[in-house]
């Protein structure tokens, strides 16, 4: 099994040099510039469909504010309704915050 791991691309993930080959790709956070604008989530989720891996792992960020799994904001709640997955409208992979994963 190979992993690939990359963080803090901050909304620049477009302009990340191709990634190495391998088996799961994890994003270990700060996907998100400031964190407020659902753009960067759609353009995030559309670069990370384009990524040949077999899995694919997001881990919150103190940018990725819109994809904090915090039960007191609803806005939350709204973009990740549970918070091991990521909404159905989104590529499939795992979302972590808060939680571990075993693989």
């Amino acid at each position: 099994m190979r992993l690939v791991l990359i963080s803090d691309t901050h909304g620049l993930h477009d302009r990340v040099p191709k990634l190495p080959q391998g088996d799961i790709l994890v994003h270990a956070g700060d996907f998100m510039n400031a964190g407020y604008d659902l753009r960067e989530v759609v353009s995030f989720n559309r670069w990370l469909g384009e990524q040949p891996f077999a899995h694919r792992i997001v881990c919150g960020g103190n940018h990725d504010r819109l994809a904090d799994t915090h039960p007191a904001n609803d806005t939350d709640r709204a973009l990740m309704p549970h918070p091991h997955h990521a909404p159905s409208d989104l590529i499939p992979q795992v979302y972590i915050c808060h939680h571990k994963l075993l693989i």
